[in-house]
């Protein structure tokens, strides 16, 4: 998997205005076409894996074709489709793990995230390390 951009630092965020935002782009690459479905999930299994935003929702937008050469003002004009959402565990509720959809493999899976509410002033950070996005073959 990659965050397009950097590959361990998840961050997302915007402010109460919406006059600022950071989506992120994250593509998962050669997903291996034998598994019937792939499971997009999120783990946090302790309490330091989330750096910042516990209990903020975020949308995660399913991409069509691949991102990883493409800038941001082109991701973020590239027609997508809401995969799912995820609202992100209290440092009381880790280890958590989140199921957020499945679809069908494909050899690249692409997705967009960005905050889910429009007037929060909210930062969303993870190290993808040990914690984050994961894709699950089934």
């Amino acid at each position: 998997m990659d965050i397009i951009g950097n590959t361990t630092l998840f961050v997302a965020s915007q402010t109460s205005d919406n006059s600022s935002w950071r989506d992120c782009q994250i593509e998962f690459s050669a997903v291996s076409n034998s598994s019937s479905f792939c499971q997009l999930e999120m783990d946090f299994p302790n309490e330091d894996s989330l750096i910042a935003g516990s209990g903020t929702q975020l949308n995660i937008w399913e991409v069509e074709g691949g991102m990883s050469t493409a800038t941001v003002e082109e991701v973020a004009s590239t027609p997508a489709t809401l995969f799912g959402t995820a609202v992100l565990p209290q440092k009381s509720d880790m280890p958590s793990r989140i199921l957020i959809n499945s679809v069908t493999c494909k050899p690249v899976l692409s997705y967009r995230v960005n905050i889910a509410s429009d007037n929060a002033n909210v930062t969303v950070q993870f190290d993808q390390t040990n914690a984050g996005f994961r894709m699950t073959q089934c």
